[in-house]
């Protein structure tokens, strides 16, 4: 197999296996809903007593996962997102969780971790040229356009700015993916983004990007 055929057949592959993943994402938290839908009563059909014997669910450390690094502990409960990071060097693992979970921002985490300050293309003001360099000369307006070789290639190996250029390019598909019908205050059915459900796909994207293996021909 030619290199460009073989970097054609990743960036498929990647594609398809990320979109299966957040896919998969989207019908267990749907399938979740419907049976606690067949499960719940209404509030405002239960009596004040009965309201007053629900309690909050408790949490324990053995729940999540947890990251320990410069006296932050960050807790992740996503057993898929948790092993994908704990397969990362040091490093990159720590670039990762200050980044996502800790609020950090390039500028910060590039002065603590000694690296290159990351790179933002829709920071710069000469973008054509930019874009052209990172698509390879194709056009940006096609209608199904995948992620170059070398930006899978970045992400998987935990670069936080190949990860998020993948998290851009997939956030369409994620909001229109997301949409649920739901009823306002009145009673009447809009189509709206369930934020739940688009961060769990956005989560179970990110798990799959860092777990995702590149494997040469034979």
């Amino acid at each position: 197999m030619k290199p460009s055929e073989f970097q054609t057949t990743i960036e498929n592959q990647f594609d398809y296996i990320c979109k299966v993943a957040m896919e998969d994402e989207r019908k267990d938290y749907l399938k979740a809903l419907s049976r606690q839908c067949k499960r719940e009563t209404l509030f405002c059909d239960m009596d004040d007593y009965t309201v007053n014997l629900f309690s909050s669910e408790d949490t324990y450390p053995s729940h999540f996962h947890t990251f320990e690094m410069d006296g932050f502990t960050v807790r992740i409960e996503n057993s898929l997102l948790a092993e994908a990071l704990e397969s990362l060097d040091g490093k990159k693992r720590d670039v990762i969780l200050r980044y996502y979970f800790l609020g950090f921002d390039d500028t910060e985490i590039s002065k603590i971790l000694e690296v290159k300050p990351f790179y933002h293309p829709e920071k710069k003001t000469r973008r054509t040229g930019i874009y052209q360099k990172i698509y390879g000369g194709r056009s940006m307006t096609a209608k199904h356009p995948m992620i170059p070789f070398p930006v899978i290639v970045r992400a998987t190996d935990g670069d936080i700015e190949a990860v998020n250029q993948i998290v851009r390019h997939y956030s369409g598909f994620i909001a229109s993916r997301s949409m649920r019908p739901m009823k306002d205050e009145y009673g009447n059915t809009h189509m709206v983004v369930d934020e739940t459900l688009r961060r769990r796909m956005e989560t179970r994207l990110i798990a799959k990007i860092l777990s995702f293996e590149i494997r040469e021909p034979n």
